[in-house]
């Protein structure tokens, strides 16, 4: 998992805020949701896991890095593989899927298919915000 693509998540979902609150309950650097961080305590045996626990940033990273590689890894075929996970990470599988099939093209759905077939304004705007900041981390990998 690119650290520099982390940073570019957090910075777009939370300023880099530690304490953040989302409207549907998300917390944290990575706005990660209760749900999602269950499943990451599962995987990873943490028996011991509250969702207070997302307000640690390394806590929240970890369970934040773990549910974006699954979307990552859902699409890894792709060749841009970053657009797909991205949109899966803000809206959810049930949208991309949607989304998918509105395209017309199936498997051979590229990027650009699925950034015009995004219906969501601020979707859109994520996953464009997000690759334009990780873009210019990579540029500037010391900021």
């Amino acid at each position: 998992m690119d650290p520099l693509l982390i940073k570019a998540i957090a910075w777009r979902e939370s300023a880099f805020q530690t304490e953040k609150v989302g409207t549907s309950g998300e917390r944290g650097l990575m706005q990660v949701s209760e749900a999602a961080a269950r499943d990451w305590a599962k995987a990873m045996k943490i028996e011991t896991f509250e969702p207070t626990d997302l307000f640690d940033p390394k806590t929240n990273i970890d369970a934040g890095s773990w549910y974006f590689k699954k979307s990552l890894d859902r699409w890894k075929q792709k060749a841009d593989p970053i657009p797909f996970a991205l949109a899966e990470y803000n809206a959810g599988h049930g949208r991309m899927e949607r989304w998918i099939s509105e395209t017309g093209r199936g498997d051979e759905v590229t990027s650009e298919d699925l950034l015009k077939a995004i219906d969501f304004p601020t979707t859109h705007k994520y996953v464009v915000d997000i690759i334009a900041r990780y873009h210019f981390y990579q540029a500037h990998p010391g900021l």
